[in-house]
């Protein structure tokens, strides 16, 4: 909230448009993954204008990005729902589809060490996933593609 808040001032819900939306994500784009010296403590706008005037660097990875959209959008809905949205007025969520594709090497799948996890085919399912073995049984689950052990 307080990237979006940076970036847009203090905003009733209901005054968040779609537009607003827009410009935080572009913004949220433009951020560096490695942020230090000045950058530590810098604002999102500071941040997205340091990251135009250097293309080179990494940014950060959509699923970072959809984290914080989803951080803003649960605020957003939650003040809707609990009255922070007058009576007669019009809103809709401004963040509904706005979440980036993500590349599955971005996911954190599992934490498991290479040397205990193993490729197996879910029944009933389409694609792969893995069996992680820990240490007790009860440690140990499986988990579709792209899931979370």
């Amino acid at each position: 909230m307080d990237m979006f808040t940076q970036l847009h001032g203090d905003m009733a819900v209901a005054a968040i448009k779609k537009r607003h939306a827009l410009e935080y994500r572009n913004a949220l784009q433009e951020v560096p993954r490695r942020r230090t010296g000045n950058l530590l403590g810098a604002t999102l706008p500071e941040q997205a204008a340091w990251g135009r005037e250097h293309p080179e660097a990494a940014r950060v990875t959509a699923a970072t990005i959809n984290k914080q959209l989803g951080g803003v959008q649960a605020v957003c809905v939650w003040g809707s729902d609990n009255g922070l949205v007058p009576d007669g007025v019009q809103w809709s969520d401004p963040f509904h589809r706005l979440r980036l594709p993500t590349e599955r090497s971005e996911r954190s799948t599992h934490h498991c060490s290479p040397s205990t996890t193993f490729p197996f085919v879910p029944t009933g399912r389409q694609g792969s996933g893995f069996l992680c073995l820990r240490s007790t049984p009860e440690q140990g689950r499986r988990s579709s593609a792209g899931g979370r052990a």
